[in-house]
Parts: structure tokens; C-alpha cells; sequence
């Protein structure tokens, strides 16, 4: 869910420079996930989307204002979701086999028992 809210933002058929502020939530949602398995990487997410949306989300309004027009304002939304998507996707596989049942032949053998009874 958190990599999907940034899609939001750059699919709507306006976009404006405030509402970057939005992307904070994904972006703490995303390190949270990330800080199970890497509190590093969760760092990594936090510096890298903290610089996008104060220094280069500015840079943007400055160039936006030079313009007349805030076309540019999408990168930001897509660089957080390709932070977020890039950060996340070595989380995928136990998040996806923690929600389907186990199969018979994992039952047993995480059993030890080889004649399946």
C-alpha cells in the first residue's frame, strides 16, 4: 500500500507542489515495513525521500514559478515510488507467502515425517 499512494499523486490530473506533503505518509509507512528486516535500508528511504521532497521539491517550485507551470512536480511522487518499490521488493516473497496456506508436501516436511500421515 504504501508504494501505491506516490501512483495516486501522479495520476491525478493536477499536481501541485504542496501536495508533497502527502508522500510522508507512504514514506514513513515504507521504512517501517523495511526497518523489520533493515534498519539501514529504512534510513536509506527516510534521507533519500526527506531530500526529495525539501531540496529538490523546492528547486522544482523555484523552476515551476520561472514556468508558469508545475509539469516537473510528478518526478517527485515517481522518485518516492521508485524508492519505495525498490526498498520494499526484497520484502515481497515473506509478505506473499505468509498470507497462503501451506501446501501438503512443506506440511510434512517441516513435520520431519516422510509417509505424510
Amino acid at each position: 500500500m504504501a508504494s501505491w499512494l506516490p501512483l495516486s499523486l501522479i495520476a491525478a490530473p493536477y499536481v501541485w507542489s504542496y501536495d508533497h506533503t502527502l508522500l510522508v505518509i507512504p514514506l514513513i509507512l515504507g521504512a517501517g515495513i523495511v526497518a523489520r528486516s533493515s534498519r539501514g535500508t529504512a534510513t536509506l528511504v527516510i534521507v533519500l525521500g526527506s531530500v526529495a521532497l525539501l531540496v529538490v521539491s523546492t528547486v522544482l517550485a523555484v523552476v515551476a514559478a520561472q514556468r508558469d507551470l508545475e509539469s516537473y512536480s510528478a518526478a517527485i511522487p515517481l522518485f518516492i515510488f521508485a524508492v519505495l518499490v525498490s526498498a520494499l521488493w526484497p520484502t515481497r516473497r515473506a509478505a506473499f507467502s505468509a498470507g497462503r496456506p501451506r501446501r501438503r508436501a512443506d506440511a510434512v516436511a517441516s513435520e520431519g515425517r516422510a509417509d505424510g500421515r
